[in-house]
């Protein structure tokens, strides 16, 4: 809710010269409330009087542009459109690795399975591995050597392989390939011949950001060696990636058609009165999803396994229910159907709602299915947008949001109020700064100094003045699954 803060008070010269004889008499002794700009308006001017009050001017941050107007540090603008909360925590995570020491195929951390490996090459202590006692090795053999290994790359972004390698007395037509299959192509992403083979350990790394993440992820070497004493060698191998911010999966229906979004099965199965459109104000973008009528009908399939504390979140309006009419939001999690949320005459505001569902309860399925059914007349809707599925986020501890200037016009101007709406859940806490100077600043100088004001809105004292006025917000949380969020700040001035 915000809260909107308007009183008017009018005094007249009676009343306060009556007021000054009575306490001037030691009659009456009142302790007023401070009374500031704000309260004041002169609605008395059109009646010819000679008092002059006073209104302040109104500046209000609301919007993602204004938000993003300032400067951001560790905060998002973009995930709930208009207001401000901490980023996620995006640091790079090693989602596997293998340093060979464990003398065999099946060491390191974070694969799906051991190493496969084709015509026996060895995990050797011969040839002084990269870095500790072991390292693949594969040996002139007149035929090939080939080996993969597996792990899960589903949700991640900015994703790179990396490894130590070192080819040694190369033969003419000796060669190694290193390949990444992300289970739909083979993408070659290194080649050696002879003259790479100066037998010195090199560091690679390679983006495959570009392809797909999926459940299966493979790093495979192939190697076809002949020559006298020819050696390939690998060591420290490593996918690592950035947990993506777009959840497990999602689709914000922007391909326009039924096969958009990211991390599922397969597309969206649908039937009857269900269609991806651009009508009816979508959320976000220019398409959302509408059913309607007794027949409109969605459901899609993701991979759940292995996942826990799960949640569903979208954006939905339902718009001219009648009585009777419902729409049903269902999930199957490979043992029954199970109704999560339902629409009925009454919510039909045709405002968009954000809906966060726990799903954490149920079986985490490798065919998890989310789907809505509606049950309506002609002419009711039911409006889908932005659906994602999400593991809790990791949001930074801290983060800060400083807006940009404002000229107020006049040198001197008085910061009287300071207001801003927010949502703490638990742990979580918004504080706020503010600086002034008649002199312009830039939004990210040093100086003018802050000045700490505290957590609590509305804000009365402490302000500065100066022509040229600045706030700064700064989002805390101690529970890292939770984050404060900052919907409006309002400065009055004068």
């Amino acid at each position: 809710m915000i809260f909107r803060f308007s009183r008017n008070i009018v005094m007249k010269r009676t009343g306060l010269k009556l007021l000054a004889l009575i306490m001037a008499a030691g009659m009456l002794a009142i302790n007023f409330p401070a009374m500031t700009v704000a309260d004041c308006a002169d609605i008395e001017a059109t009646t010819g009087n000679s008092f002059q009050a006073w209104s302040a001017t109104l500046w209000t941050q609301t919007s993602q542009a204004e938000f993003e107007a300032g400067v951001a540090s560790q905060v998002d603008t973009a995930t709930i459109v208009g207001d401000v909360i901490l980023a996620e925590d995006i640091s790079e995570v090693v989602v596997a690795t293998d340093d060979l020491e464990s003398g065999d195929w099946a060491g390191g951390s974070g694969w799906l399975w051991d190493w496969w490996t084709e015509n026996s090459p060895e995990v050797s202590a011969n040839g002084s591995p990269h870095g500790g006692s072991y390292h693949i090795q594969m040996a002139s053999n007149g035929d090939y050597y080939y080996i993969a290994r597996p792990t899960d790359m589903t949700g991640m972004t900015d994703a790179y392989v990396r490894f130590w390698a070192k080819a040694d007395s190369f033969g003419a037509s000796d060669f190694v390939n290193c390949a990444i299959f992300d289970n739909t192509d083979w993408n070659y992403v290194q080649t050696w011949v002879d003259g790479d083979d100066d037998n010195t350990y090199h560091y690679f790394e390679f983006d495959v950001s570009g392809m797909d993440m999926s459940i299966e992820f493979y790093v495979t070497f192939y190697a076809e060696l002949s020559g006298p004493g020819a050696n390939f060698y690998i060591d420290d191998v490593q996918f690592a990636a950035i947990a993506g911010q777009g959840g497990i999966a999602r689709d914000y229906f922007e391909s326009g058609g039924w096969d958009g979004g990211t991390g599922w099965l397969g597309g969206w199965w649908y039937q009857g009165d269900a269609i991806v459109t651009t009508s009816g104000v979508p959320y976000g973008g220019s398409y959302h999803c509408r059913l309607s009528n007794s027949t409109g009908y969605i459901d899609r399939a993701i991979d759940l396994s292995g996942c826990s504390d799960v949640h569903l979140k979208f954006w939905a309006k339902a718009e001219s229910f009648e009585s009777g009419d419902f729409v049903e939001c269902l999930v199957h999690d490979g043992i029954a159907w199970d109704v999560v949320e339902t629409w009925i005459d009454g919510e039909d505001d045709g405002i968009y709602h954000f809906w966060d569902i726990d799903l954490s309860g149920y079986n985490m399925h490798d065919e998890f299915y989310i789907a809505f059914d509606a049950e309506m007349g002609s002419g009711d809707y039911l409006y889908i947008d932005h659906i994602i599925i999400t593991e809790p986020p990791v949001y930074y501890t801290s983060g800060t949001l400083a807006s940009q200037v404002l000229d107020t016009g006049a040198s001197g101007a008085t910061w009287n109020m300071l207001f801003w709406d927010e949502t703490l859940p638990s742990n979580t806490d918004i504080t706020f700064e503010v600086r002034a100077s008649d002199t312009l600043f830039a939004k990210d100088a040093s100086s003018p100094s802050w000045n700490a004001v505290g957590g609590t809105s509305p804000v009365v004292s402490g302000l500065p003045s100066g022509r040229y006025i600045q706030w700064r917000a700064t989002l805390t949380t101690s529970d890292t699954a939770n984050t404060p969020i900052l919907h409006e700040v309002r400065v009055y001035y004068y």
